[in-house]
């Protein structure tokens, strides 16, 4: 058992957690929350809670495309301890971050951003009139313009710039920041400064106490003397899609996620707080499950996990050079013990694999009708990446191993095509509203499969007949042809034969169906037009 262990960290590069963790960033607490204690780390599993509340949330889709601005809305359900959170965007293509900033939220505490198109370049942005402190400052006006440096090599101007505007966001509570004890209670503590002060209801946001958390601790002591605490769950988030010239509107809440203990009950995850900061980062191999970030990804990788290092013939390792700023990702380890970046990785993909996907799409042209499934794939950037630099692009992968000794993602069923990382899914069936199926034979009543199809982007946007409901354009699948309205499932199965056995992992996503409609004969200056959001069925 220990050879293995050790064959797993000499591959991984992985670091085995125990106790305290020498660093900087991740620190397993102990006794309870004070001066000198972050709080005993207890959780020690990851569980989706269909309730929407948890620690990390994930937002399906974000788009300031076509005239969409999005609205993003975090709230902290906690009445004792403040959070602090890191929101990170991730493009639509290959899951490249595109912004990422600190959120410190008071108990009860709202914070609410919107993510357009900046006029002026044509890229995203971020803006909030919220008072929540942030880091990088979003107070006064200002602008987070996304960027796309993280995006492949190659990519003209405009292609960044529109790269941008669609992705998925990921939001992770790094730690508390508790209102009782010793420290809390200072004039000037971090409690204090981002909370509404007795005088005046302003929230001290360039204050010492909170500027002073932009350098990395590598102890218990000296974080907990800086106001924080190990994490507990309370996040909850929505989102909304809004489009003022086609009057349109999509909203759903955020894909809850929880750390749990042994009783299955919500608990303290590792204080996981890294600095807003775009210093170069160390160790980062312990840190993530990114290939793209760590200086060990594998080469070719196969369902089983057989693999190489990965050596490019053009260029060094890391394919992209971390900083501070990078983490927390929801790979970095956040459970107590033996918590590995590619460990944490595999629950994840667990949690979320499905072996089907299940809804309704509508197409009817009188009502002009148009339909899009949301196929959002955020635990794939764990697993897989690709190197872009060289002559042809390279996948490069991270062992994020299920059950069975088989890779959710590996050569199998993963390519490259126009630049984007696609995912075989198996096949797709369709239904109209009478129950016939797709290529029907006469006097059947069992459908038939179509061909297998590739879904390419982090964010595959499947579309229905010829329209985007959602005006998506960087990594739209366009659906086998189908009934005009009905239901269809997309099977996931992710099927692979290990050791003479076939294992079905499924695909890790989450998402749901986008459906607009007009009504044909609303009055003047009435708007007729309508979005649905339907949450995609699952088998697993």
């Amino acid at each position: 058992m220990k050879k293995y262990l050790d064959a797993i960290k000499l591959i991984c590069g992985c670091l085995v957690l125990v106790g305290q963790v020498a660093l900087a960033g991740v620190i397993g607490g102990r006794d309870q929350p004070g001066p000198v204690n972050l709080g005993q780390t207890t959780a020690n599993t990851l569980t989706v809670n269909a309730d929407g509340i948890g620690h990390i949330l994930l937002l399906p889709y974000y788009s300031a495309q076509g005239g969409n601005a999005t609205i993003l809305s975090l709230t902290n359900t906690d009445y004792l301890n403040g959070k602090a959170v890191k929101v990170r965007f991730r493009g639509a293509t290959n899951g490249d971050s595109v912004l990422d900033l600190t959120v410190f939220l008071a108990p009860n505490d709202v914070w609410n951003g919107l993510v357009s198109q900046d006029p002026s370049t044509g890229s995203a942005q971020l803006t909030s009139a919220d008072s929540s402190c942030t880091l990088p400052s979003l107070s006064s006006g200002n602008a987070l313009r996304f960027s796309g440096s993280r995006l492949r090599p190659g990519l003209s101007s405009s292609e960044a710039v529109s790269h941008t505007l669609e992705g998925y966001v990921e939001l992770m509570t790094m730690a508390n920041i508790p209102a009782l004890g010793t420290v809390a209670a200072t004039a000037g503590s971090l409690f204090k400064s981002i909370s509404r002060q007795a005088t005046g209801g302003v929230r001290a946001c360039n204050s010492a106490t909170l500027l002073a958390t932009q350098v990395e601790t590598t102890s218990e002591a000296a974080a907990a003397a800086q106001g924080f605490a190990t994490p507990t769950t309370g996040i909850q988030g929505t989102w909304t899609i809004v489009n003022v010239p086609r009057t349109l509107t999509f909203s759903g809440d955020a894909f809850a996620i929880e750390a749990r203990d042994s009783s299955g009950l919500p608990a303290r995850a590792n204080f996981v707080f890294f600095a807003q900061s775009t210093d170069a980062a160390s160790n980062v191999d312990s840190l993530t499950a990114d290939p793209m970030l760590r200086l060990t990804p594998l080469a070719a990788k196969t369902a089983a996990g057989v693999a190489t290092a990965y050596v490019p013939q053009s260029g060094s390792l890391p394919i992209v050079k971390a900083v501070w700023s990078d983490f927390p990702d929801i790979s970095t380890p956040y459970l107590e013990g033996a918590s590995m970046p590619t460990f944490q990785a595999a629950q994840l993909s667990k949690i979320m694999a499905v072996k089907s996907v299940i809804n309704e799409y509508a197409t009817e042209p009188g009502i002009g009708a148009a339909s899009d499934w949301v196929l959002s794939m955020p635990a794939r950037r764990y697993s897989v990446g690709a190197d872009f630099r060289q002559s042809q692009p390279v996948l490069v992968y991270s062992l994020v191993t299920a059950a069975g000794n088989a890779e959710y993602f590996s050569s199998a069923n993963s390519s490259v095509a126009n630049g984007l990382i696609c995912t075989l899914a198996e096949d797709q069936t369709f239904f109209d509203r009478e129950a016939a199926g797709r290529h029907q034979p006469a006097g059947s009543t069992n459908p038939q499969a179509v061909t297998p199809l590739s879904l390419c982007g982090a964010v595959p946007v499947l579309k229905f007949a010829n329209e985007s409901a959602l005006a998506a354009s960087v990594s739209v699948v366009q659906a086998g042809a189908a009934s005009v309205n009905g239901w269809a499932t997309l099977n996931t199965k992710n099927s692979a034969l290990i050791s003479a056995i076939t294992t079905t992992t499924g695909i890790p996503l989450i998402g749901a169906s986008f459906i607009k409609a007009s009504n044909p004969v609303s009055a003047p200056g009435v708007s007729g037009n309508y979005g649905i959001v339907s949450p995609h069925s699952f088998s697993r």
